[in-house]
């Protein structure tokens, strides 16, 4: 089998397999959860890292105790790191109960709305 022919199989079987609903359902949000999750462990570590360097400058420029820098930097680190980490938390969820993702919702929204505003 040569290589053109093996790209075609995968691509046929790929297909095939995208046309039943459920994959197409499961498939978007699966990714969105990925992505969510990358997020959440990105800003997890940058804020660590460069939030404590911020408040140990802060606290050695302004003369700052450092235990207070320590307790605002961290603060701030944990809440935006809990946001992201309550968003892949809803969205695996969402995909559990295999719910549309807030795309579809939101597109059914609007053409409903669209279909009763053209309509005589």
């Amino acid at each position: 089998m040569t290589q053109a022919d093996m790209l075609m199989f995968i691509a046929t079987l790929g297909r095939g397999l995208y046309r039943r609903r459920l994959l197409r359902r499961i498939i978007p949000g699966t990714v969105m959860v990925a992505v969510l999750a990358f997020l959440t462990a990105l800003m997890a570590g940058t804020l660590l890292i460069g939030g404590l360097y911020a408040a140990d400058v802060a606290a050695v420029h302004y003369d700052i105790s450092p235990t207070i820098a320590h307790t605002a930097i961290g603060f701030l680190t944990m809440l935006a790191t809990f946001a992201f980490a309550t968003a892949t938390w809803v969205a695996s969820r969402r995909l559990m109960r295999r719910e549309p993702p807030l795309a579809a919702q939101a597109n059914d929204i609007a053409e409903a709305f669209l279909n009763g505003l053209l309509e005589p």
